[in-house]
């Protein structure tokens, strides 16, 4: 259990709090995006569980004796991540190319990161094509809804807006980690050490990012409520 309390594993704090809090978008019956990211967000929160637990312990039980390895679990992870923003932006975005772009193209997106996960880099080896991808993926949406925001007809308040403080949070942290990801092979073996200092930059990135879904989730907007 001390091992929680690492550094490593801050960013599960912001995550628990939002993937409480993102609850009350199903209280007060907000629009569905903001449902469909409350679950992204308990789903993350039990798959993180699970890859953690699986690293401790789980892994070897009298059951099963399978390596310690938990990446095959973060690759999954990426297809799940791309199934629920690709959800939630297609409801989020008004009627436009962005959002055509997006039914077009989410299962042949879904289909490369499984051909990935089982056929080009493996399960037992971070699925970094499929990163690189789905990553660039994600700061597209976030910018496509930033450039609805700034070219809406009717005056939008930022601050109490939700989608725009999980559109910030994705933006940063997967715009940043685009490009780590990118030389992340290439550091590891070369320069171990460099490549350590910028995995705890992305725990804070991490962090931040869920920081920032806890705060659109305590936002009080007035337009938010569905009768769906």
């Amino acid at each position: 259990m001390h091992k929680l309390l690492s550094y490593h594993y801050i960013y599960l704090i912001p995550l628990t709090l939002s993937s409480l809090v993102s609850l009350r978008a199903f209280r007060l019956e907000w629009l569905r995006p903001y449902r469909i990211f409350s679950l992204f967000l308990i789903t993350s929160l039990m798959i993180e569980a699970f890859a953690i637990s699986w690293k401790w312990g789980l892994h070897q039980t009298a059951f099963w004796n399978f390596p310690a390895s938990n990446i095959w679990i973060y690759n999954i992870f990426m297809l799940v991540q791309l199934l629920f923003l690709a959800a939630g932006y297609n409801r989020l975005l008004g009627a436009g190319r962005p959002r055509k772009l997006i039914r077009a193209g989410w299962i042949p997106l879904i289909l490369f990161g499984i051909a990935d996960f089982f056929y080009f880099q493996g399960p037992g080896v971070l699925n970094n094509l499929t990163i690189i991808l789905y990553y660039l993926i994600f700061v597209l949406l976030a910018l496509a809804f930033f450039y609805q925001v700034l070219h809406a007809k009717e005056l939008v308040s930022l601050v109490s807006h939700p989608g725009v403080w999980i559109s910030l949070g994705i933006f940063i942290y997967y715009s940043v980690a685009l490009p780590y990801c990118i030389f992340l092979p290439y550091l590891v073996r070369q320069n171990l050490s460099l490549a350590v200092v910028l995995f705890n930059i992305n725990v804070a990135l991490d962090t931040l990012m869920y920081s920032l879904y806890l705060i659109s989730f305590l936002c009080k907007p007035r337009f938010l409520k569905s009768a769906s």
